[in-house]
């Protein structure tokens, strides 16, 4: 049985003018491909657990969230599921406890304007199985707003059984470095850096 893990959830920050409807496009940047930068890799677990890997799969995901493609979400959660939340400014949360009603969200907003830039990562198979823990930053929407969280990912189907987004009124994105090690100069703007927990 799934042991819920109150640490996991972020709540939303204090409420603030979004500015823009959620089912907006991201503009030019949010539609260029994403690479993935590695920048810290402590070895642990199998390769599906690694930083390239995961960040591939988020990649992925991410992009699916804010294109609406359902058929892509639906891969990824279909696996033990716990919850998906992104706390929003006016109390627009978003909060699902079953895939289909996260489907259905994200449908209605047709796609859910979510670009990550980094993501840090802890190997963890204290459920009987390799997954991880992730703790991510990025932004939100064509005002970049800040936006942070923590997920749970198993590595081998894959599967996302936990995500929460927490989506603030600053107009920055998260900066570079505030979980990992920066990646090298010249790395293009829109990619993901991803890393494990520094220990």
């Amino acid at each position: 049985m799934f042991r819920l893990r109150t640490s996991w959830v972020v709540a939303a920050i204090a409420a603030g003018c979004l500015g823009a409807t959620l089912g907006v496009a991201i503009g030019a940047e949010a539609a260029r491909p994403q690479d993935v930068v590695v920048t810290r890799d402590d070895g642990r677990g199998p390769d599906s657990c690694r930083p390239a890997a995961i960040g591939e799969r988020l990649v992925e995901f991410s992009t699916a969230l804010r294109r609406a493609d359902l058929s892509t979400l639906r891969e990824v959660w279909n696996g033990p599921f716990a919850w998906f939340y992104v706390g929003l400014p006016k109390r627009r949360d978003i909060y699902a406890r079953e895939p289909k009603k996260a489907l259905a969200a994200v449908r209605r907003r047709d796609g859910l304007p979510l670009r990550l830039s980094e993501v840090e990562i802890d190997f963890d198979r204290s459920w009987g199985y390799p997954a991880v823990n992730m703790v991510y930053g990025g932004s939100w929407g064509p005002k970049r707003r800040h936006l942070e969280g923590k997920g749970f990912m198993l590595c081998e189907r894959p599967a996302i059984r936990v995500w929460s987004t927490a989506v603030g009124r600053k107009h920055r994105p998260h900066r570079d470095g505030e979980l990992c090690p920066a990646p090298p100069d010249g790395t293009d703007p829109p990619s993901l850096v991803v890393c494990t927990r520094r220990r």
